[in-house]
């Protein structure tokens, strides 16, 4: 696909490419968060605002979708590291060493394995 990319494709061709690259994370963004439950270590990527991006901890609660068509949310308690991180950008007087952050949409959830990498 790459080599077709670089060697010739039209404009039209990278359109589609874009598209169906998109359906495809779309896709298995959905599948990461089926995997979501209470208690399961996540890293929270691709989120706004971007400093919560790459931070990880145990989810707590998992949120119904408020409406049908709606997005689903999780809390998820941030670990101590993620917690200091997360007190430069809040509130540095915080004294907890962990915190937790409620709202975060299950689809910027990724399930760690035992060695923190995401599954």
């Amino acid at each position: 696909m790459l080599t077709a990319i670089l060697s010739g494709a039209t404009e039209e061709d990278l359109t589609a490419y874009i598209g169906a690259i998109q359906e495809r994370r779309a896709i298995l963004a959905r599948l990461a968060a089926a995997a979501v439950t209470t208690g399961i270590n996540v890293r929270i990527i691709n989120i706004k605002p971007r400093y919560l991006d790459g931070m990880t901890g145990t989810v707590t609660e998992v949120v119904p979708a408020p409406r049908r068509g709606g997005t689903q949310c999780v809390t998820v308690l941030l670990d101590e590291e993620s917690t200091e991180i997360y007190k430069t950008h809040r509130a540095s007087g915080l004294p907890d060493k962990q915190v937790k952050v409620e709202g975060i949409p299950i689809t910027c959830c990724r399930p760690l394995t035992g060695s923190g990498e995401s599954l």
